[in-house]
């Protein structure tokens, strides 16, 4: 009965059924918001939060949602047992596991899917992953000295083992536990709790009512305008036979367009977010803020700063990177001061984010390709604070613009790549454009790291 009304809705709006299914869990979880915002009781709160995860989870996974639930006991009942002694489990250990098993179900899904698109049980694993780390890193972080962490982690740190009833209210949780966003234990508590920030929750329905019309818009350009502009199109003849000017177009328009497959899902489960007044941030300048569970910022497109671009995209998974992997390699006041660690750090993050995708070459291309922009980046920055070369970029009009296009150009041609994802397709989209970008990415990391032009700051005078 449920996969014919799911068949029934994906030919209603032109999806396949297995997302007909993820668009309704998105959007059923908005009135359930609103009632969700509407309970008094905390313990009310949460087991309402929790079997209603239960039930859309299930909706969507079917019997592979077994796969999720023995990977929650095991890292609760290994995140109990860390220790800061010498001989002991450790948090690391629970990210090793962790990522080894959402790596064995990319590698089975590439084995009995390859290339495939089809929504299984990987999405919510790769999402899961984000909190069952975090967590165990809070709780490790709550057996520490508050002088060996920052002001941060002392916020977010666990000062006792959550019940099982607690630890599965957090990970079903209905908002979000379909496709994300992840957020920490620290924010769910005082969510259910309503402390801290969510005391005084305003009305929801606007914000709510914001991100759902933002969700709709992004919609009709993928069902009306993304078609004609398709990925596959970047394989076509009609694309090898244009000049390089009018393919470096073609391939930006093509990249953003099917971004926004990624964007209206994101804006849809926030909706829902909204609704129950999870993404509440409190008051600044007498206004109400909505900022604080995030999957990602529209804006992202209007920006030149390779770090902004990727920090205000799958902004949870952009947070959790910077929180438990790049902070977690060196402590803060290392990678501040010492530019080799910082480099190191930046690499093994980019390298764990490749690994929390999957195993497709394409992955592995494009994200070695945008770690060498975030170097290059960092070079660019301190050529602006050392010298005057840059000022041109930021007064000329036209410059500003010739800046605009190549950055989001730069970018945009690696995640070409990385939807591309197997090697051959990799090679004849970068050779269609006669690897210009990747050309251009290796000379200027090649002529910063050899020269070190602007480095140093300037002598004063």
């Amino acid at each position: 009965m449920l996969l014919s009304f799911f068949e029934w809705l994906g030919g209603l709006i032109g999806l396949p059924e297995d997302q007909a299914r993820m668009v309704f869990g998105f959007i059923i979880t908005i009135p359930l918001g609103f009632l969700f915002k509407s309970l008094k009781s905390a313990k009310l709160r949460k087991y309402f939060g929790l079997t209603i995860g239960l039930l859309l989870s299930y909706m969507l996974y079917q019997e592979k949602l077994i796969s999720v639930i023995i990977q929650n006991i095991i890292v609760y009942e290994m995140t109990k047992r860390i220790t800061l002694n010498k001989i002991g489990i450790k948090a690391k250990w629970v990210f090793y596991e962790t990522l080894i098993y959402v790596a064995v179900h990319h590698i089975y899904r590439q084995y009995t899917d390859y290339g495939g698109w089809k929504l299984d049980i990987t999405t919510i694993l790769m999402m899961n992953t984000v909190k069952w780390t975090s967590f165990a890193y809070n709780f490790e972080d709550g057996l520490r000295k508050d002088e060996e962490l920052n002001s941060d982690q002392q916020e977010r740190k666990l000062q006792k083992m959550p019940s099982y009833t607690d630890y599965f209210g957090y990970m079903f949780f209905f908002c979000g536990c379909l496709a994300g966003p992840s957020f920490d234990y620290y924010d769910y508590d005082i969510f259910i709790k309503r402390t801290n920030v969510y005391e005084k929750i305003p009305s929801t329905f606007w914000e709510t009512f914001r991100l759902f019309r933002n969700a709709l818009i992004y919609s009709f350009f993928i069902v009306v305008v993304y078609p004609r502009w398709s990925l596959e199109s970047l394989m076509s003849a009609e694309y090898d036979e244009a000049c390089l000017l009018y393919k470096i177009l073609w391939l930006n328009l093509t990249i953003t367009l099917h971004r926004t497959k990624y964007v209206s899902g994101w804006l849809f489960s926030e909706s829902g977010l909204a609704a129950a007044g999870f993404t509440y941030n409190g008051k600044q300048d007498g206004k109400d803020k909505w900022l604080r569970i995030r999957s990602i910022d529209p804006t992202i497109d209007l920006t030149t700063n390779p770090k902004d671009k990727i920090e205000l995209w799958n902004i949870s998974v952009q947070v959790w990177l910077k929180k438990y992997v790049y902070l977690r390699v060196y402590p803060e006041s290392v990678l501040k001061s010492s530019p080799a660690k910082s480099q190191k750090a930046q690499l093994i993050t980019f390298a764990v984010s490749a690994f929390w995708h999957g195993f497709y070459p394409g992955y592995y291309i494009s994200f070695f390709h945008w770690n060498l922009i975030g170097m290059i980046n960092k070079y660019i920055h301190k050529l602006g604070q050392n010298t005057n070369v840059l000022k041109i970029w930021d007064s000329n009009i036209l410059f500003k613009c010739v800046r605009f296009y190549f950055v989001n150009s730069l970018f945009n041609c690696f995640g070409v790549g990385f939807q591309l994802m197997n090697v051959r397709d990799n090679l004849r989209f970068y050779g269609s454009v006669y690897y210009v970008f990747n050309l251009t990415t290796y000379i200027l990391f090649a002529f910063f790291t050899v020269t070190q032009f602007g480095q140093k700051p300037r002598k004063k005078q």
